[in-house]
């Protein structure tokens, strides 16, 4: 006899859209859509959210019912600080799959800082000037790689610095609208909000020669010259070298929310929190030890992985060549982690980072160039990132720090500057629109209204500066008027308000002003005294004057 059951169907987040879900930001309030498809079991969802990598904090949850159609998640957040950056991911539970979790999202919503005074004081008649506005947002990711270091702005632009010896630093033009990065060894990987993805710098295995395949891209991630793009219906594109294999994705891989790679292996987290792994395995590094599960983030060093659980604790596991698999007792409550050749980094909930393997001390021979000895001013820190032989942590102010290798710029391993933190990472080039006009002849408060939008779905408006405009100066007061020899007339006059004149003239008074005849500006003899001469004043019988701002 054989006996069937009909077993309920899995719940799964069914990545519609180019994330698990789109949020849209207006001023200090943003909004969360995502869609879970219940999968016919009784199913609740939410969002993490926080500052960084915190994700300490979460929306109320929902009944989504145990239907088999997908199901949309909305919440609003608020309090939100203009110019900071957030990360939120939709969360499903129910009784058969327990919590599965989906793709990261950045929420970065720009400031606007207006120049010059407000409110701000014209005088009447005089041509308003405009002083402008300053757009600033806080780095949106960092990254790594063997000499050299990005930082993805909030504008959706790229800042690297460091070494350049294969154009890794060179930006191309096309790369704008950026909403992820990744560094390799010697080349970049980045997506726009399109899920379109550009690659630049040394292609000596065409990892920058990005597949058609890869589209609807919602992460992406390198190794040392090879590339991994995960697209929005959870599977994995690969490219670049596979000499180890390590860009054969497995057939069976789905579901994937979160890809990472060391040097010659690759790595995708599934929303069930477990981990697949492939690639060179010469030291372990792709046998997943059955304690890994939960899984909230992955990371990859030259031959070790490491793993972060929904628990907050960490396991590595891989090569040990430099006691990178011996996590310290001090790397409890980790929110995020990093890893670089041979070294890592746990970033904890009170802001502390914790890094160990090689560069605990600063020896000047390979590996050892201090990646491991976290300066006392990386505090508050929300975000980490890790390059080879260098470290990098990004402050809640927005403060980027870098240490270990590179701390000066010889042109020569290893120090190409790429832990010299550039200026202006903060400073976003975005088009500043604004709303309103200033009649400088209207006395009165005017406003001007201010909107900029990035590439995240962030928008601030409701900026406004407000322009007094003073009342128009008395009428100009002749105070000499002279026949100079010649026949030429002359004449001075005041105001209280130094602003400019024109002198027009006629010869009937009683004309409309339309009528009169321009003959030129006044010259301004000092503040608020003005001459005009009439070279021409004795080929009339009679001439009259008028003056007139502007």
């Amino acid at each position: 006899m054989k006996l069937f059951l009909k077993l309920p169907v899995a719940a799964f987040l069914v990545l519609s859209a180019i994330a698990s879900h789109s949020s849209t930001i207006t001023n200090t309030t943003a909004t969360l859509v995502a869609s879970v498809n219940p999968g016919g079991v009784v199913t609740t969802a939410w969002f993490e959210w926080g500052v960084g990598s915190r994700f300490d904090q979460t929306t109320t949850s929902a009944s989504l019912g145990a239907g088999i159609s997908p199901v949309a998640v909305n919440a609003t957040i608020t309090g939100l600080t203009q110019g900071a950056v957030y990360r939120s991911r939709v969360v499903s539970s129910n009784g058969v799959t327990g919590v599965r979790r989906g793709v990261e999202n950045a929420i970065a919503s720009p400031a606007i800082a207006l120049d010059g005074a407000n409110p701000l004081t014209n005088n009447w008649g005089v041509a308003y000037t405009e002083p402008g506005a300053t757009v600033m947002g806080f780095p949106v990711a960092l990254a790594g790689g063997r000499i050299h270091a990005l930082a993805l702005k909030a504008d959706g632009r790229v800042s690297g610095w460091g070494g350049n010896t294969a154009g890794q630093i060179n930006t191309p033009a096309n790369a704008t609208n950026l909403v992820g990065i990744a560094c390799g060894q010697h080349h970049n990987i980045a997506m726009r909000a399109n899920g379109s993805v550009v690659a630049w710098g040394e292609n000596a295995f065409n990892q920058t020669n990005v597949p058609a395949i890869a589209t609807n891209v919602v992460a992406v991630t390198a190794g040392e010259s090879h590339c991994l793009a995960l697209r929005s219906n959870g599977t994995v594109v690969a490219w670049g070298d596979n000499s180890s294999a390590q860009t054969n994705v497995p057939a069976t891989l789905s579901n994937v929310i979160a890809v990472a790679a060391g040097q010659r292996h690759s790595l995708a987290l599934r929303s069930d929190g477990t981990v697949v792994a492939w690639g060179y395995n010469g030291f372990g590094q792709t046998n997943v030890p059955s304690a890994a599960t939960n899984i909230l983030a992955l990371a990859g060093g030259s031959g070790h992985t490491l793993a972060l659980r929904s628990d907050r604790t960490v396991l590595v596991w891989g090569l040990n060549s430099y006691f990178q698999t011996n996590i310290p007792s001090t790397v409890t409550n980790v929110i995020a982690i990093a890893a670089g050749f041979y070294h890592n980094l746990a970033l904890r909930a009170d802001g502390t980072v914790v890094a160990w393997g090689a560069g605990t001390n600063n020896t000047g021979a390979t590996p050892h160039f201090g990646q491991s000895v976290v300066p006392a001013n990386a505090t508050n820190v929300v975000a980490i990132a890790a390059g080879y032989y260098h470290s990098l942590a990004m402050r809640a102010d927005g403060t980027v720090i870098v240490w270990g290798a590179g701390t000066t710029d010889t042109g020569s391993f290893p120090n190409y500057g790429q832990s010299i933190v550039p200026g202006g990472l903060n400073a976003l080039t975005l088009p500043l629109l604004t709303s309103g006009a200033v009649n400088v002849f209207l006395p009165g408060v005017q406003a001007l209204n201010y909107t900029v939008t990035n590439a995240f779905g962030g928008v601030v408006n409701g900026i406004s500066r407000s322009v007094v405009v003073t009342s128009p100066p008395p009428p100009p007061l002749i105070h000499s008027a002279t026949s100079l020899p010649g026949g030429a007339f002359h004449f001075n006059f005041s105001n209280a308000t130094p602003i400019n004149f024109t002198v027009l003239a006629a010869t009937n008074v009683a004309l409309p002003t339309s009528n009169w005849t321009v003959l030129g500006s006044a010259t301004v003899i000092t503040p608020g005294v003005y001459q005009f001469t009439d070279a021409q004043a004795t080929n009339f019988p009679q001439r009259f004057y008028r003056v007139r701002s502007p």
